[in-house]
């Protein structure tokens, strides 16, 4: 993902501790996401279908990208990504940690 939009996204966390966390897990990230111009008509789309503009580019980044499970505590979001069809999975972190806790037994 582009410098800009991680400096962005980092500049809207107003907790001290919780800044310092995401920076440290962002320098310790092995893998940087590239914005694809497909990931963008995707996100685009997304908006279009009344997804807030940063939740569609998240979620067109982790489709793009094929990610196993894309969480979010946004109930909103998760509405729009069933209704929308994404072609990946989505959850709440709780429910997908259940199911994931259900299928070890």
């Amino acid at each position: 993902m582009e410098s800009g939009v991680i400096e962005y996204e980092l500049s809207n966390i107003s907790d001290e501790e919780r800044l310092e966390q995401a920076q440290t897990l962002y320098s310790a990230a092995s893998e940087r996401i590239v914005l694809t111009e497909k990931a963008e008509v995707r996100a685009k789309y997304f908006q279009e279908n009344g997804v807030k503009p940063f939740d569609s580019l998240h979620l067109a980044l982790a489709e793009a990208h094929n990610v196993d499970v894309f969480l979010t505590t946004d109930d909103r979001l998760l509405n729009a990504a069933n209704r929308l069809n994404v072609e990946i999975k989505t959850a709440s972190p709780v429910i997908w940690l259940m199911e994931v806790m259900s299928d070890a037994d």
